[in-house]
């Protein structure tokens, strides 16, 4: 068992939530997955002293993965837009964990009436079964500069200046459909 550093936690509050997460606690076995999959996404990862490894035979050969390689939680969406959640613990999601109080061994000061397992396993949840970050679009518009519609061919050629408008759009749980705020979206224009 060990208390997981919520530091650890993938930064990404439409998957673990906007709350402030207490230790964790996880008690399983570490994930390896391909780094380079574009799909993946490393919601927990173990510390960098950490390895995978069956307590029950002795380690001969490097471990299969090791410090911030060993995934806890992982996530995945699909180009479909499907979504999964993988953990290697089942206790993780267990009533006892969810209530249990956390206290790090090396600092007795990080002590947490309870552990952050029952905020992240909602949040978790609220991502996989898309009542949170769920986006759409509405409202796009794009023409040259100087113009107020769409040329009538509907293509456009290299070096042309135009302006292109659209409205992205969230669901929050309680409250709809919202405006997205964001500094970070990105726009792929194709021919």
């Amino acid at each position: 068992m060990i208390v997981a550093d919520p530091s650890n936690l993938v930064r990404a509050t439409a998957i673990i939530g906007e709350t402030q997460h207490s230790p964790l606690l996880y008690q399983g076995t570490g994930l390896v997955a391909d780094a380079n999959n574009p799909l993946l996404i490393e919601i927990l990862t173990a510390s960098y002293s950490a390895y995978s490894h069956n307590p029950d035979e002795p380690i001969t050969e490097y471990p299969h993965s090791a410090g911030k390689s060993t995934l806890l939680i992982a996530g995945l969406q699909a180009r479909n837009n499907a979504r999964v959640v993988f953990s290697g613990s089942l206790d993780f999601f267990s009533d006892a964990f969810f209530t249990a109080s956390t206290e790090k061994a090396v600092d007795k000061k990080q002590k947490s009436e309870k552990s952050g397992n029952q905020e992240l396993a909602a949040a978790l949840s609220a991502w996989c079964f898309k009542q949170s970050g769920v986006l759409r679009v509405v409202n796009v518009n794009h023409h040259l500069i100087g113009e107020k519609s769409p040329p009538a061919i509907g293509t456009y050629t290299i070096n042309d200046d135009i302006v292109f408008s659209i409205d992205i759009e969230e669901y929050k749980a309680g409250k709809g459909w919202v405006p997205y705020r964001a500094k970070d979206v990105q726009m792929e224009f194709v021919r």
